[in-house]
């Protein structure tokens, strides 16, 4: 029943919406899961490792007597060596025993010729351990070894983001007796307030928020009780209609509806009957949007975006039809054109010719 590193991975929706669990602040949801892989990794680590109590056969370890075994680890945690802090990703911190045997070596400028924990020296062992929370220094397995690290062994550094993960996340899924890990708990929430202040630790944490706004096109700012205030956004302004005539070509029309009378009166109805045009011409291109858009989300459908954009709107309504696309809901008119070259038809203005 031997314990194996795991990789795993997911799809998901982001919805950047802060909140708390347990005392740890978050600014995204994941929701709308979809499963992408999960991997077996026996010559590397997982993002979740063994060490994080994460892992193959790590929770549910078969025993002989048909029960389940729990982590050999210590039973009172104790307070890691550090040198400064640092509040980067846990996540994209290497820290295998390989990488604590090397940050061992860098600190102490002393050579190990293993990486077998069993075999390491004893002083190795014991800064090794130093650097975690549950680490036991008389383990001859790196499980046991490296249980709750939360200094990274590059910088010697205290990581705020690994206290988060032993105080919430990662510690509630260690499979190790309810006394250590709540031992392990009380030390990194007592570590996080003295060098992480909770103050401090929601600014960083609004600070990110700002910026995922930010990079959403979303002014915002923190004052100083800790809120967010949201700038509003100004209504979008519609865009000036294109005249259908240039002032040049109405000044000559209006010179010639001066000595026409039947001119005259078809100019009155000009602005209405453009308005009509326009009209006609804003549901079309709605309703060509919203079969490009129901098209695209059909999962049956093989083109681009571009490839739909680029079709006359009965070809889209013919695919449409193909894919059984319902626009229940979908809102905006339905425009029919009768000939798609010579674009849509609009009642047509006569203008009477002066007689001479």
């Amino acid at each position: 029943n031997k314990s194996l590193e795991t990789s795993t991975g997911y799809f998901a929706n982001n919805e950047y919406t802060p909140g708390e669990v347990n005392g740890q602040a978050y600014n995204v949801v994941h929701r709308d899961l979809q499963p992408d892989h999960i991997a077996i990794l026996p010559n590397a680590e997982g993002a979740c490792s063994l060490k994080d109590g994460c892992g193959f056969n790590v929770n549910c370890a078969a025993c002989p007597c048909g029960g389940h075994t729990e982590a050999n680890v210590l039973s009172k945690a104790h307070s890691p060596s550090y040198t400064g802090t640092e509040s980067t990703s846990w996540g994209a911190v290497t820290k295998s025993v390989g990488d604590y045997i090397k940050g061992y070596e860098k600190a102490k400028g002393a050579k190990v010729d293993t990486a077998k924990v069993a075999d390491l020296p004893q002083p190795c062992k014991d800064w090794i351990a130093s650097k975690t929370l549950l680490g036991d220094p008389k383990a001859d397995n790196e499980h046991d070894l490296m249980m709750f690290p939360v200094v990274n062994p590059s910088t010697n550094k205290l990581n705020s983001g690994a206290l988060h993960a032993v105080e919430s996340g990662r510690g509630s899924q260690a499979n190790i007796p309810a006394v250590a890990l709540d031992s392990a708990r009380n030390i990194a929430r007592s570590l996080l307030e003295k060098e992480f202040n909770s103050k401090g630790a929601k600014n960083m944490k609004l600070a990110d928020f700002i910026e995922s706004l930010k990079s959403k096109g979303i002014k915002a700012t923190i004052n100083e009780e800790n809120e967010v205030l949201v700038e509003e956004a100004p209504a979008p302004v519609a865009p000036e209609p294109k005249p259908l005539f240039s002032e040049e070509e109405m000044t000559a029309l209006h010179a010639l509806a001066a000595t026409a009378p039947a001119i005259q009166n078809a100019l009155k109805e000009l602005p209405a009957a453009v308005q009509m045009a326009q009209n006609a011409a804003t549901q079309a291109e709605a309703h060509k949007t919203d079969l490009v858009a129901a098209i695209k989300a059909n999962q049956s459908n093989q083109f681009t975006e571009d490839e739909l954009k680029a079709m006359p709107v009965s070809a889209l309504e013919r695919h449409s039809a193909t894919l059984n696309t319902s626009f229940v809901g979908a809102g905006g008119g339905r425009i029919t054109i009768v000939n798609e070259d010579e674009g849509l038809q609009v009642k047509p203005i006569l203008l009477a010719k002066k007689e001479a």
